[in-house]
C-alpha cells in the first residue's frame, strides 16, 4: 500500500477533535505562508510604471480624424473585429446580422442573418479564416471565410453553448458564460476538450489570448482578472481588483501586462512577471492618478472571503459609494500597435486614449468638427483636455462606444457605437 494511502487510512480513523485540530493548524500555517509572500512582495515594490518613465518625453497632443462611416446596421452594435490583413471589418449587433465591410470603400460585402437573437461577443481566428459569435442564448455559432476578396462565407458550421468566446488557436476556440466556467473546444471534431475551474471564479465578463504563447489565456470574473495555461487545469495567476467589477481585458501588445477596465471606471495594470499592479488609469477629476506601490493591493493567493462586489458588501462609506456610481464603467479598449496609447471607451459614451507610460488623458475625442455630416471628413476631431472635471456632462457619440478597433500600423482606427454607426479615424 502506497504511502498516500497509508496516511489516508490513519487521517480517517482520527477522532474528529483531532481532525479539526489538524485542519486548524493547516489553515493557520497557510496564513503564515501568504503573510511571508506579501511581505516579500511589498519590498520589492518600489516604483511604479510612471515613475519608472518619468524621463520619458511626454506625447504630443492627439488630433485624430473622423474619415468615415460605415452605416448599414438598424440596432446597437455590440462587437467589431478587423480581418484579412486589416482590409475588413466585421460587425454583429441587436439587430441580428453580421456585416462584413470593406475598409476602403465602406461598402457591405456580407450580410448574414445570425441564428443567435441577442449577439453579444465576436472572436476571430489568428490567420482571419473563421469567426465565432456567441448571444445571450449562450450558443455560438462558427463561420468559415474562405476568401473575403470572393465574397464567400460559408453557413454555420457548429454551435457551442456559451455566451463569450475567443480563438486560441485556428481550431482551437475557448468560451465562458454566465455560469461560472471556461471550456475549451476542438473545431475539428466539435467536441469539448476541458472544463477550466478554479475557486473564486464566477460570471466570466471576458477572455483574453496571449500574442506569443498559445497555451495562456487570460480570463475576468467579477473582480478578479485570472492568469491559465491550457497543460493545468487551475489558474497560475491571479489579479485581484478590489474596487470594482472587471468588464474587460486587454493585454500588453507584448503579452507582459494586462489591463483590466471596471465598472467604477478605472483601469489598472498588472505586470505579469512581477506579479503585481504597476499603476492605475482613473478619471478622477484634473488628474490621471498613478497607484503608490504601497497601496497597490495583493494579488494571489485569494480566499474566497476577499472575493466580493463592492456593491454587495459594505465595504466604502457613502461618500465613495456615491463618487464611484458617478464613474462610467469601462466598455472597451485597444491599444495602439508600440502600447504606447490605450484607446478606452465609457458607458457614457465619450472615448478617448490613455498615455501608457505618463498615465495622462489624452481626451476626450468628439467627432464631427468640419465634418459633412455623410462621413466622408473634412475638419477632423477636435481634442480637448479640459473637461475632466465635467466628464459625465459630456457625450461625444449619441450612445455608449461599444468597440474599438486599431489596425496593425496604427493608421486608422474604428468604433463602433450603440447609434448604429461604425467611425473610423485617422491619426
Amino acid at each position: 500500500m502506497s504511502q498516500q494511502a497509508v496516511t489516508q487510512v490513519s487521517l480517517n480513523q482520527l477522532p474528529l477533535q483531532t481532525k479539526l485540530q489538524l485542519i486548524a493548524s493547516a489553515k493557520e500555517e497557510t496564513e503564515i505562508l501568504q503573510h511571508n509572500i506579501e511581505s516579500i512582495k511589498r519590498r520589492v515594490r518600489d516604483i511604479t510604471l510612471v515613475d519608472a518613465a518619468r524621463h520619458v518625453a511626454p506625447l504630443k497632443p492627439l488630433r485624430p480624424r473622423e474619415v468615415r462611416q460605415f452605416k448599414g446596421h438598424t440596432g446597437k452594435i455590440q462587437n467589431i473585429r478587423l480581418a484579412g490583413a486589416d482590409k475588413a471589418l466585421i460587425s454583429i449587433a441587436s439587430d441580428g446580422f453580421l456585416l462584413v465591410w470593406d475598409v476602403y470603400t465602406g461598402l457591405k460585402t456580407h450580410a448574414i442573418q445570425l441564428p443567435i437573437s441577442c449577439p453579444q461577443a465576436l472572436g476571430t481566428s489568428r490567420s482571419g479564416h473563421s469567426l465565432a459569435v456567441g448571444g445571450l442564448d449562450n450558443v455560438v455559432s462558427i463561420y468559415s471565410i474562405e476568401s473575403i476578396d470572393d465574397q464567400y462565407l460559408s453557413s454555420t458550421q457548429e454551435e457551442f453553448p456559451e455566451s463569450i468566446t475567443e480563438y486560441l488557436t485556428d481550431d482551437q476556440l475557448l468560451s465562458g458564460s454566465g455560469d461560472m466556467s471556461v471550456k475549451l473546444w476542438d473545431l475539428k471534431t466539435g467536441q469539448k476538450v476541458y472544463d477550466f475551474v478554479d475557486r473564486n471564479l464566477s460570471d466570466v465578463t471576458s477572455l483574453c489570448c496571449h500574442p506569443y504563447f498559445p497555451n495562456v489565456f487570460l480570463s475576468a470574473s467579477l473582480n478578479t482578472v485570472k492568469v491559465w495555461d491550457t497543460r493545468h487545469k487551475y489558474s497560475l495567476q491571479s489579479f485581484s481588483e478590489n474596487n470594482a467589477e472587471v468588464n474587460s481585458i486587454k493585454l500588453f501588445p507584448d503579452g507582459n501586462a494586462v489591463v483590466a477596465g471596471c465598472e467604477n471606471s478605472s483601469l489598472r495594470i498588472f505586470d505579469l512577471r512581477s506579479d503585481c499592479m504597476v499603476g492605475t488609469y482613473t478619471l478622477a477629476p484634473h488628474s490621471a492618478r498613478a497607484t503608490s506601490p504601497s497601496s497597490m493591493p495583493s494579488y494571489s493567493p485569494i480566499s474566497p472571503a476577499s472575493v466580493h462586489s463592492p456593491y454587495k458588501n459594505n465595504i466604502y462609506n457613502n461618500s465613495q459609494q456615491q463618487y464611484h456610481q458617478q464613474q462610467p464603467a469601462v466598455c472597451a479598449m485597444a491599444f495602439s500597435p508600440s502600447g504606447r496609447l490605450l484607446f478606452t471607451s465609457y458607458e457614457d459614451g465619450t472615448w478617448g486614449a490613455w498615455d501608457s507610460l505618463k498615465f495622462t488623458w489624452m481626451g476626450p475625442f468628439s467627432p464631427g468638427d468640419g465634418d459633412d455630416g455623410g462621413g466622408n471628413g473634412g475638419g477632423g476631431t477636435r481634442f480637448t483636455a479640459a473637461l475632466l472635471g465635467n466628464h459625465n456632462n459630456y457625450h461625444n457619440h449619441s450612445g455608449q462606444v461599444s468597440d474599438i478597433q486599431v489596425t496593425s500600423d496604427g493608421s486608422r482606427i474604428y468604433t463602433s457605437n450603440w447609434d448604429s454607426i461604425i467611425r473610423v479615424y485617422t491619426t
